[in-house]
């Protein structure tokens, strides 16, 4: 174990308790704004306490990374030794000011570092592990940085959604084309591709059709996915719901790992309920 390196992320990477505890991962908090009120991820707010709000119109949602001081602060208590050297992995820059906010307090440090994943949700996630297992074996702070800069290029992250409404709200999406895909009752599929949220694929028929067609779509081509871990990303989904996203991703690939994790509250925000994200690795 290389001590001298801390492995820290946006919780926005929506990784499991148990996961940040093995890696021992430091996150820094986001903000969910309802209305004029804030407050805080995981202390004072969960992504389950969010389904009530949507679909009432007289209510706001949106999320907020902590300010450039926030970064500032949480970055010195973890540089107190002066030994130790931090490497944040961001969410992506051209999805939030998390990544800016977290550069802008780094240039003021010489022993923190700053990546982009130009990534969100678990797709972060898989870089964060990553990270931490090259920590755990003692890899140097230059091999990790260069390693993670290689994989956030082979990261296939995607999100099956209900609706792109909540994600046109807080500008992810582009307005006009939520507004028709709703209109006309089309599922969407969004990729993060070169740090942006892009639609990837449209769907018509019930929840159950387009979710099989979407996953058998992703993941047909066998060949070229990594087998090695799968992260399912849930967002106010039924169980039986649950069992049936499982079951799907099970059918093409034999996964040497799954992992099944509700988004956090900030991702909660841009998907909205009813809809799910698959996260994994391309050869």
């Amino acid at each position: 174990m290389n001590n001298n390196i801390i492995i820290s992320a946006d919780c926005a990477c929506d990784l499991p308790d148990d996961m940040i505890k093995k890696y021992s991962i430091c996150t820094i908090p986001f903000y969910i704004m309802i209305n004029d009120v804030r407050f805080q991820e995981r202390t004072e707010i969960e992504s389950g306490m969010l389904s009530d709000y949507f679909g009432n119109k007289d209510v706001r949602i949106s999320s907020a990374p902590a300010s450039v001081d926030e970064y500032k602060s949480y970055f010195s208590k973890l540089t107190k030794d002066k030994d130790v050297s931090v490497i944040h992995i961001a969410v992506s820059g051209r999805l939030s000011a998390a990544c800016a906010n977290a550069l802008a307090a780094a240039r003021e440090m010489e022993n923190v570092y700053v990546i982009d994943s130009r990534l969100f949700s678990q797709g972060i996630g898989l870089l964060v592990m990553a990270a931490g297992e090259l920590a755990m074996k003692g890899e140097s702070f230059d091999t990790i940085c260069s390693e993670i800069h290689k994989l956030r290029n082979k990261v296939n992250c995607s999100f099956a959604m209900k609706t792109t409404c909540h994600a046109s709200a807080n500008n992810r999406i582009n307005q006009t084309a939520s507004y028709l895909m709703d209109l006309f009752k089309i599922k969407p599929v969004i990729r993060i591709k070169h740090g942006e949220l892009k639609i990837d694929g449209i769907y018509l028929g019930n929840i159950n059709s387009y979710t099989k067609k979407y996953i058998k779509r992703l993941l047909k081509k066998e060949k070229k996915v990594s087998d090695e871990i799968l992260f399912i990303t849930i967002s106010g989904c039924t169980e039986e719901y649950k069992q049936l996203i499982y079951n799907e991703a099970t059918k093409y690939i034999s996964w040497k790992k799954i992992y099944i994790q509700d988004v956090s509250a900030a991702n909660f925000c841009n998907v909205g309920p009813e809809s799910f994200g698959l996260m994994f690795y391309n050869k």
